[in-house]
C-alpha cells in the first residue's frame, strides 16, 4: 500500500512538468539549462563517491559518445517539451506525449527486429485518430496551438529515441553516473542554444525561479527517483500503462491554474490514447522487472528509462 501511495505521489510529480514550464512563462532553453545543470550537480557527488563514476569513466571510453549522444536527444525532447507546454493546451502536450511507446515499439522494431504483434496495428491506428483530433480542436480555436502540438508529438518521437540510445549507455554504466553526466551533458546543449540565441541567463521574475526549482525538485527529482526506486517493487508494464494517468492530473491542475477547459475532443483523444497503450502492452507480465529494460553488463542489474 505504501508503494502505491509513493508511486502516485510520483505521477502527480511528473505530471506537473509542463504546468511549471507554462508558469515558468521564460524561453524553453533558460529553463532547460537550469534545470539540468542543478539536478546533475545535486546527483554528481553519489555518482562519484557512492557509484565508482571515475572508474566506470575511465573503463568504458568507447561509450562515452553514447551518454553524449542520448544527451542530445534528451535535450532536443525536452525543448520540444517546454515549447509545446507554453503554446498549446497542457491536456494536448500531455496526451500527445503520452504516445512515445509507439514510437518507441517502432523503434525496436526497426533496430533490434523485435516484431510488435498484430493488435499493434490497431494501436497505432487509435493513436492516429487521437492525434487527428486534438490537431483539429487546436485548428477550430486557435492556429497558433497547431505548432505547440506539432512540438509535443515531436518530443514523444524524441524521447523515444532517448529510450533506445539510453539501452546503450546502461549496458555498461550503472543508472547514477548515466544519468548524472547525461543530464549534465544535457545542460551543455542547452547553455549553447541559449548562448547562440543571445537570450539573458538570469533577470527573469521569480515565478520562473520558483518553477525552475520546481522542476528539479519535483519532476527530475522526485519523481524520477521515485519511479526508479518503485521498479523494484511494482509490476514494470503495470507502473508504464498507469502512467496514463499524468495526462489527466496534469489537465485538472491545469483548469484551474490557468482556466484551461477539458473538451470532449480531449477526453475522446484520452480515451483513444489510452486503450491504444493498453493494446501494446497486454498482455501484462507478472513479473516486477520488465524484460526489456537494458541489463548493466558491470553490475548484472536492469534499469529503468524513465528520464524524468
Amino acid at each position: 500500500m505504501t508503494h502505491l501511495f509513493l508511486y502516485l505521489i510520483a505521477l502527480f510529480c511528473l505530471s506537473q512538468s509542463a504546468a511549471l514550464a507554462k508558469w515558468a512563462a521564460a524561453p524553453p532553453e533558460l529553463i532547460g539549462f537550469w534545470r539540468l545543470l542543478a539536478a546533475g550537480l545535486i546527483l554528481l557527488p553519489w555518482a562519484y563517491w557512492k557509484a565508482g563514476l571515475k572508474e566506470q569513466w575511465l573503463n568504458h571510453k568507447s561509450d562515452r559518445k553514447w551518454i553524449s549522444l542520448t544527451g542530445l536527444f534528451f535535450f532536443a525532447h525536452l525543448w520540444t517539451f517546454f515549447y509545446a507546454s507554453q503554446n498549446t493546451l497542457i491536456s494536448h502536450t500531455m496526451i500527445l506525449f503520452a504516445t512515445n511507446p509507439l514510437f518507441v515499439a517502432l523503434g525496436q522494431w526497426w533496430l533490434f527486429k523485435e516484431k510488435p504483434p498484430r493488435r499493434s496495428l490497431i494501436a497505432y491506428f487509435l493513436a492516429f485518430t487521437a492525434v487527428a483530433l486534438l490537431f483539429q480542436e487546436s485548428r477550430n480555436n486557435l492556429n497558433s496551438q497547431l505548432g505547440g502540438d506539432l512540438s509535443a508529438l515531436a518530443s514523444s518521437l524524441f524521447f523515444s529515441i532517448y529510450i533506445l540510445l539510453s539501452k546503450k549507455s546502461r549496458e555498461v554504466f550503472t543508472n547514477s553516473v548515466f544519468t548524472s553526466v547525461m543530464y549534465l551533458s544535457t545542460a551543455v546543449f542547452f547553455a549553447v542554444l541559449l548562448f547562440a540565441s543571445q537570450k539573458s541567463w538570469t533577470g527573469y521574475p521569480i515565478n520562473t525561479w520558483l518553477a525552475i526549482a520546481g522542476q528539479v525538485f519535483f519532476s527530475t527529482l522526485l519523481g524520477h527517483a521515485l519511479i526508479s526506486y518503485l521498479m523494484k517493487y511494482l509490476n514494470v508494464t503495470l507502473m508504464t500503462t498507469g502512467k496514463l494517468a499524468e495526462p489527466v492530473m496534469a489537465s485538472i491542475v491545469a483548469s484551474f491554474a490557468f482556466n484551461e477547459k477539458l473538451s470532449n475532443y480531449v477526453g475522446l483523444a484520452f480515451l483513444l490514447t489510452a486503450v491504444s497503450l493498453y493494446l501494446l502492452f497486454w498482455p501484462f507480465k507478472k513479473s516486477s522487472v520488465s524484460s526489456t529494460e537494458p541489463l548493466n553488463k558491470t553490475t548484472g542489474r536492469r534499469f529503468s528509462n524513465d528520464p524524468k
